[in-house]
């Protein structure tokens, strides 16, 4: 299968440093019990990407697994972009200003 289109596209979404959430933490079967893995609703920090033949893979900051043998070769085991989606950095600082102007339960009883 060839890298097409989409994997083109994707793999411009997502760039060291970003910061990403997981929304798919449902992994098939596990042969290594010690590899780490994302979990829904956590967020990550992207370190590298690759495009190969199955797709855009990423790796994370904050996630680092032993390298493993592929049939590309040895490499750490990355994880599908379709598992991420970018984080809104303008949303979440409208979230922190929002929860920012929240008075807290201590300062309404003084």
């Amino acid at each position: 299968m060839d890298i097409g289109a989409t994997e083109v596209v994707a793999s411009m979404s997502f760039y060291p440093g970003q910061r990403v959430v997981c929304v798919d933490d449902v992994f098939p079967p596990r042969k290594n019990k010690a590899e780490i893995y994302p979990i829904r609703g956590a967020v990550y920090t992207v370190r590298d990407t690759i495009c190969d033949h199955r797709g855009l893979a990423i790796f994370l900051v904050e996630i680092t697994n032993k390298p493993a043998k592929y049939k590309q070769g040895v490499r750490e085991m990355g994880f599908f972009a379709h598992r991420f989606r970018p984080l809104d950095e303008r949303r979440l600082d409208i979230f922190r200003d929002h929860l920012n102007r929240v008075p807290s339960p201590e300062k309404e009883r003084a």
